[in-house]
């Protein structure tokens, strides 16, 4: 009897066991950053396929602008593309035209956003904000800018001066 006794406490521990099994859950969390992704091109010239060129100009000769720009398109043009996931600032700086041996100062160079010189803006060496907050997620954004060039009526030697106008989009 005594067999049949544990051989039954056997058996129900076992079905028991089988018929009341328990478990656990946890959870663990996970996170990204998405960083953020500015993704612009700079055209100059934009349809003409040329580069910034003032042209030959004499000495004294005022509000001279890039060739390749006219009433529809300015000689840069700046797009963020719509793989930008955010709203992009875009600031500007110029440097000084070197020569041979003198230099034209940058704040001779005015640009405009709208063609008009009507509220033109002295290119400088240090960064100056041009456009606030242009283009975002899942959107296309262009604007163009336009360039004039006044020529020192001082002494130049003749030849090429060649200045750097850097954009920066963050």
């Amino acid at each position: 009897m005594k067999l049949i006794g544990i051989a039954l406490v056997m058996c129900l521990i076992m079905v028991g066991g089988a018929m009341g099994a328990t478990y656990q859950e946890a959870l663990a969390s996970a996170t990204v950053t998405v960083n953020t992704f500015v993704d612009i091109t700079l055209t100059q010239c934009p349809g003409t396929g040329t580069i910034f060129n003032y042209g030959n100009q004499d000495p004294g000769a005022t509000n001279v602008p890039i060739a390749c720009q006219d009433g529809t398109d300015g000689a840069l043009r700046l797009t963020v593309e719509d793989t930008t996931n955010t709203p992009v600032t875009v600031d500007i700086k110029g440097t000084n035209y070197i020569g041979t041996s003198e230099s034209i100062p940058v704040g001779n160079t005015d640009y405009d956003e709208d063609n008009t010189m009507g509220t033109p803006v002295a290119l400088t060496d240090a960064y100056v904000n041009v456009w606030a907050s242009m283009g975002g997620t899942d959107s296309t954004a262009s604007d163009d800018l336009w360039f004039w060039l006044d020529i020192p009526s001082a002494f130049l030697t003749a030849g090429d001066y060649t200045s750097t106008y850097t954009l920066k989009a963050l």
